[in-house]
């Protein structure tokens, strides 16, 4: 839990409140607390003490990815919105700070013979977590909270109800070997030394990047899932469901097209 200076305490426990009351998942509300510790870090003062000015000098003052910029963005308009409701600034300053352009996709997928090599010298655990990622597309998040009770099965076999981002389920068909081993746990399948809980997504995360020396990660595992589902059927709303995306313009950012692919599509237009 983050701990917040006296003058940040009381507008943080309204926020995250606020956050509660919308209803967004633990991942969100862990995320955009642990931004408004950086703010409140940057400006100890209070939200009051925020300027304009000063909060797109600190924007501009720290070297973000672009994905992590927007990201801060959209957290600083969403909580100087409610600050300014409730009192606790007298003017919004997140209201004009300016828009951080998309970075165009870059999929960027783990060759097969890195993730199976990484998964063959792995101890079982975290080779059910690459297997989860590298071949069912799962996000760090959806591996670690992996339960016994989402497993169901149907006339053809078994399947998995994956509890994805933004509380939006889906269910996914899972290949025999994988069944079998997530049907050996009684409740988490990777659960953690706090007795009833499960491990983090950080910790997942690390695991598998651990695995791959550090040069590859869990995200990237799922890159390698949309990049193989796609070019394998051609397929994108059926890629897109599979991966939890609202728009297939998501799933795109996550296909990268072979040069065989590529090639065959131009030779389709040559008289």
């Amino acid at each position: 839990m983050v701990a917040f200076s006296d003058v940040w305490a009381t507008p943080a426990s309204g926020f995250e409140a606020h956050l509660v009351a919308a209803d967004r998942s633990d991942e969100t509300i862990k995320t955009r607390m642990h931004q408004l510790d950086r703010l409140a870090r940057a400006f100890p003062a209070g939200p009051r003490s925020v300027s304009e000015l000063a909060l797109e000098n600190w924007l501009a003052s720290n070297r973000w990815a672009s994905e992590t910029r927007r990201s801060m963005r959209t957290f600083l308009r969403t909580f100087f919105t409610w600050a300014t409701k409730y009192g606790y600034c007298t003017a919004d300053p997140a209201e004009n700070l300016p828009a951080v352009r998309r970075p165009g996709p870059c999929p960027r997928p783990v060759p097969d013979e890195i993730w199976k090599a990484a998964r063959a010298a792995s101890e079982p655990r975290v080779q059910l977590m690459i297997d989860l990622g590298a071949q069912l597309g799962l996000r760090r998040a959806e591996i670690a909270g992996v339960h016994r009770d989402d497993l169901i099965q149907d006339l053809v076999g078994w399947s998995l109800i994956v509890h994805g981002k933004g509380r939006k389920d889906r269910i996914l068909p899972l290949p025999d070997d994988i069944a079998r081993r997530l049907l050996e746990a009684t409740t988490w399948v990777f659960p953690s030394d706090d007795e009833g809980q499960h491990l983090t997504a950080d910790r997942v995360g690390r695991l598998i990047k651990d695995a791959a020396d550090g040069e590859w990660s869990a995200h990237q595992l799922r890159h390698r899932f949309a990049t193989t589902v796609f070019g394998k059927t051609g397929d994108l709303l059926s890629t897109q469901q599979l991966m939890g995306h609202t728009s297939p313009t998501t799933t795109q950012g996550y296909v990268l097209l072979g040069q065989d692919r590529l090639r065959a599509a131009a030779a389709a237009a040559v008289a």
